[in-house]
């Protein structure tokens, strides 16, 4: 069965105590931090049900936070906590409902326990958190669909190819995040079937739209699928039947994962994919635990640095240094390094002049459904297939 998790964060040690257990008491799984900077690094590592954020913590404040969370397109609950004017609550609710948030309520302090279980349980009716069978229902009744983000080679300009990610709108109701279904899909044991829907309709829809061109797919492989013994063969299969090669391939494992070299059975499985000419990516790199010796063992083929360093490029000089690091490091192994989360020209011109290869982002594209990708093709590619920068 899947637990929920909530995510706290509070600069006050016993509202935090207090919280943690009435939120397990009541089944949940709980997350707990006291500063801003520790929410940044610890929220891409969860997928909490439902997030409390304190408006006041120390030298930051919620708002920061709130911006944070619309930058990473979250779809979670929120709850605005603040002992400050109760109208600054509501003008801090106002902000994130307007910006695409979903604010499920507010709690002033001092407030009691009552009012907490109270809109936890609100929470839960309003929740947009699925269970399986409501995962299976919106494969069966098309509700999914596969989207595209358009990479870019970040030394010349090029389009190189797109990452491939699955998006779930169910019927006249809000979108629901992949990082929400896809551990609940994991846990459950169908993710090998969310993954075939995943690989068939993007083959399907690469086939038609490279022509006579060769581009880059990258597609998200769960860990639990690549334990499966058939995978290899039926992979095979699939890219036999749309005429696709392994080198036009690239699979991106997750470094949360826990990918290393004393992993035999994961370590021969990639080894084997390498062999047979896909690429393997360690994606979201820098949040995980993968070590050095890693690096050097596993046959990755690149590496994806994790958004939240790209977010914070000029924000953070932190963020800088290990994003150079990363760069030098990569590159000093022979790994090609690609960076997520691009959201300006600043931010690229900054990748290029670090030696970065290829990028994706908001600043170039959105993902997009694939006839809206082949719009972008035509719209922001010059003749030489070199993105249109300022377009």
């Amino acid at each position: 069965m899947h637990i929920p998790s909530l995510l706290i964060v509070d600069d006050d040690f016993q509202i935090i105590e207090l919280l943690q257990v009435a939120a397990e008491r009541m089944g949940y799984k709980v997350y707990a931090t006291y500063t801003a900077s520790g929410f940044k690094e610890l929220y891409p590592t969860v997928t909490p049900h439902l997030i409390f954020i304190d408006l006041k913590l120390g030298d930051h404040n919620g708002i920061e936070l709130l911006e944070f969370l619309i930058l990473e397109k979250c779809s979670t609950p929120i709850i605005l906590m603040s002992g400050q004017d109760e109208k600054v609550l509501h003008i801090a609710k106002h902000l994130g409902d307007t910006r695409g948030l979903s604010i499920s309520g507010i709690l002033h302090k001092p407030f009691n326990l009552k009012d907490f279980v109270e809109l936890i349980e609100k929470a839960k009716k309003d929740s947009r958190f699925p269970d399986t069978e409501s995962i299976k229902n919106a494969v069966e009744q098309n509700e999914m669909f596969v989207a595209y983000q358009p990479k870019i080679s970040i030394q010349s300009g090029k389009f190189i190819g797109v990452e491939t990610l699955l998006r779930w709108t169910p019927f006249n109701k809000d979108f629901i995040s992949p990082s929400i279904f896809i551990p609940i899909a994991e846990e459950e044991g169908f993710i090998k079937e969310l993954t075939f829907f995943m690989l068939d309709n993007a083959f399907k829809d690469y086939a038609l739209w490279r022509q006579e061109e060769m581009y880059s797919l990258a597609i998200n492989i769960s860990l639990p699928v690549l334990n499966d013994s058939l995978f290899l063969e039926q992979l095979h299969e699939k890219i036999k039947a749309y005429k696709i090669s392994p080198n036009e391939i690239c699979l991106e494992i997750t470094e949360s994962y826990g990918i290393t070299e004393d992993s035999i059975s994961k370590l021969s499985i990639l080894t084997k994919l390498r062999i047979q000419g896909f690429k393997i990516a360690l994606d979201d790199f820098g949040t995980g635990y993968s070590s050095l010796l890693t690096l050097h063992r596993v046959p990755f083929t690149e590496i994806k640095i994790d958004k939240s360093f790209i977010l914070d490029l000029f924000s953070n000089s932190e963020s800088l240094v290990i994003t150079k690091a990363i760069i030098n490091l990569s590159h000093a192994l022979g790994l090609k390094v690609v960076a997520e989360g691009i959201e300006s020209f600043e931010v690229y011109k900054k990748l290029k002049e670090l030696g970065c290869d290829e990028g994706q982002g908001y600043y170039f594209s959105n993902a997009l459904s694939v006839e809206d990708l082949q719009d972008w093709i035509n719209t922001h590619l010059d003749k030489n297939q070199k993105f249109k920068f300022g377009s």
